[in-house]
């Protein structure tokens, strides 16, 4: 049976402002992120819970960025932007996909109630 995604909480080490959540399958591959670090971890879990529980009704966009590169986002009217990919993808078809991906796992993720520091984020 696969191991379930779950939400991880990151601090910049240089900065230590912040913190900020990922998306990440069984096997550490990242599906989405936060969009910006939120003041705490307590900020941040409601922040996912939010997330999790508003699934259904967010607004997705796949954004064309440098020649040959998507993303993509989900936004709320309230919040603005709530998550954003990991990483950026070569084709259309890609990116929606791994927006698909983090629609379906994001819901039932597990949260990790612990912060992480580590050297920077994207």
């Amino acid at each position: 049976m696969a191991t379930p995604a779950r939400f991880h909480f990151f601090t910049r080490r240089a900065t230590a402002t912040g913190v900020e959540w990922r998306l990440v399958m069984g096997n550490n591959r990242e599906l989405g992120r936060a969009s910006a670090p939120y003041t705490d971890l307590a900020a941040c879990t409601d922040a996912v819970r939010r997330l999790q529980t508003g699934l259904p009704h967010l607004a997705a966009s796949l954004v064309a960025g440098t020649p040959g590169r998507w993303s993509w986002n989900l936004r709320d009217e309230a919040d603005g932007v709530l998550a954003v990919s990991g990483r950026d993808y070569c084709r259309r078809v890609e990116v929606q996909s791994a927006l698909e991906k983090f629609r379906a796992a994001a819901g039932a993720a597990h949260i990790i109630d612990e912060v992480r520091a580590v050297g920077f984020l994207r």
